[in-house]
């Protein structure tokens, strides 16, 4: 239980972090900066976090889950997709990558249109 209560903790700054930059980011010609904003800022955070506790092998785990998984996963949870592509990238595993990465993008835009088209089919019921 000891585990989620960090995570918790975590995420609670982290999306608060995240709203914040929503607040004070603008939208310059229409481009999302303050989500490009928070996935660049979340990824550089994940992977400096990951470097430190993979040098670091005796630093306490719960501030890792505090951290990369509760501060990074709720400040964006694109630093984890990205992540999870460098790891396979390390290992050379570029067909899994490609379907990764393309699964992602493809069915996540595919996906984010179907709930939309539901939620118009719903709320005209």
């Amino acid at each position: 239980m000891e585990a989620v209560l960090w995570v918790a903790l975590g995420g609670a700054l982290g999306a608060v972090a995240r709203y914040y930059l929503y607040k004070l980011l603008p939208k310059p010609y229409g481009f999302p900066l303050a989500t490009f904003a928070v996935n660049m800022i979340a990824s550089f955070l994940l992977g400096l976090i990951i470097g430190i506790f993979e040098a670091k092998a005796n630093l306490p785990g719960h501030y890792k889950l505090a951290l990369a998984t509760g501060f990074c996963g709720a400040l964006s949870t694109f630093s984890t997709f990205v992540a999870d592509d460098y790891f396979l990238i390390k290992e050379a595993n570029w067909e899994v990558m490609a379907l990764y990465t393309g699964l992602s993008v493809g069915l996540g835009i595919a996906l984010v249109a179907a709930g939309e088209r539901v939620a118009y089919g719903l709320l005209k019921w």
